[in-house]
């Protein structure tokens, strides 16, 4: 049974960039794999979202402007938030499914 629940968390992995509109999931990869995390894409500029390969300037546009409205902690020493700490989790975690996932084809 342990095979089976782990397939299916595997299948039901979910992205914080899924919420972002017009972000669907090879642009999601194509992100993940550019900047590495979640935060560094929330710390990245319009102009660093735009140079990725794949990415058109709408997409990009969209990602900032999600990501623009809600701010990052400012204190450095702060530890993130539990959700944010959460998301950066499943970011690593999706990205070893598409790392996973490549290797196979």
């Amino acid at each position: 049974m342990a095979f089976h629940r782990g397939q299916r968390k595997r299948r039901t992995l979910r992205s914080a960039l899924a919420d972002v509109p017009g972000i669907g999931a090879q642009r999601q990869r194509l992100l993940l794999r550019h900047f590495g995390s979640l935060k560094k894409i929330r710390e990245a500029s319009l102009d660093d979202l735009v140079a990725v390969p794949g990415i058109t300037r709408s997409a990009a546009e969209a990602v900032f402007r999600h990501f623009g409205a809600k701010p990052l902690p400012d204190a450095p020493d702060a530890p993130p938030p539990a959700e944010e700490a959460e998301d950066d989790a499943l970011e690593s975690a999706f990205a070893a499914v598409d790392e996973d996932s490549a290797s196979e084809v």
